[in-house]
């Protein structure tokens, strides 16, 4: 999945090669933080998001500035610090698909919480199936995350209040009287 790259520092003065330096991944990393998040950037982020180091592709995973094949890749990174930071981003929404979205919530708590609390602002998605299944969780961090959501349907909100766990139905009773 990942390539291994070899990035490197070239100073040039008066068209001369002064210094020609490899960068660890640790200066990528900060290459990658420091970068300006503009669409001059894309193809910079998709090059340095395929980097076998996850701290480089976890300042990538948060700029706004990347590729639909760049979200989509990010989204199946294995490690779960680039997937919290993509998560965010206004990128991920425009380009998440449904299917990514479920393998999301499946995988990592915190993620599903965010989508959960944030699941309005995402694009192109079934949001009644994503909302259902994130209804039906095992976990009640993520179903209380769905209460607390001022976007939620009341219809949603009522049926929460029948949920076993207390902080759910506490906030399913929060938000309907807002």
């Amino acid at each position: 999945m990942f390539q291994p790259i070899e990035a490197k520092l070239i100073i040039e003065k008066d068209g001369f090669q002064l210094h020609n330096v490899s960068l660890s991944y640790e200066a990528l990393s900060s290459l990658a933080s420091c970068s300006p998040d503009s669409d001059a950037s894309t193809d910079l982020f998709a090059t340095l998001s395929q980097h076998p180091s996850s701290s480089v592709r976890e300042r990538i995973a948060y700029k706004e500035n990347l590729n639909e094949d760049t979200v989509l890749a990010l989204a199946v990174d294995p490690s779960v610090d680039v997937l919290r930071n993509l998560i965010r981003t206004s990128a991920f929404r425009r380009y998440i698909t449904d299917d990514l979205l479920i393998q999301i919530i499946g995988r990592d708590v915190e993620a599903a919480c965010f989508i959960a609390e944030n699941l309005e602002l995402l694009e192109n998605i079934d949001r009644h199936n994503i909302l259902r299944l994130l209804v039906l969780s095992d976990d009640p961090a993520i179903v209380a995350a769905v209460a607390g959501n001022t976007s939620t349907p009341k219809k949603i909100l009522k049926e929460l209040l029948r949920h076993p766990d207390v902080d759910v139905v506490d906030r399913a009773k929060q938000n309907i009287d807002k």
